[in-house]
């Protein structure tokens, strides 16, 4: 599989959207931008049993929800 290159962040997405999250154990978890970071991850609050947490995420793809 060949490198299409380094990942850049959506320039449409923006804190406090709601995104669902693609790719390895977080796959479809769906949450809200709570931070866009400058080396290019993000922080997501997401509601798992009935408990917000925040969790960072770098490397993986996400779209508007």
């Amino acid at each position: 599989m060949e490198s299409c290159g380094s990942l850049a962040p959506h320039e449409f997405i923006k804190v406090g959207e709601r995104v669902r999250i693609h790719g390895g154990g977080l796959n479809g978890i769906v949450g809200v931008i709570a931070a866009i970071k400058n080396d290019k991850s993000l922080i997501v609050s997401v509601d798992l049993i009935q408990k917000l947490i925040a969790i960072r995420i770098d490397g993986f793809e996400v779209e508007p929800d």
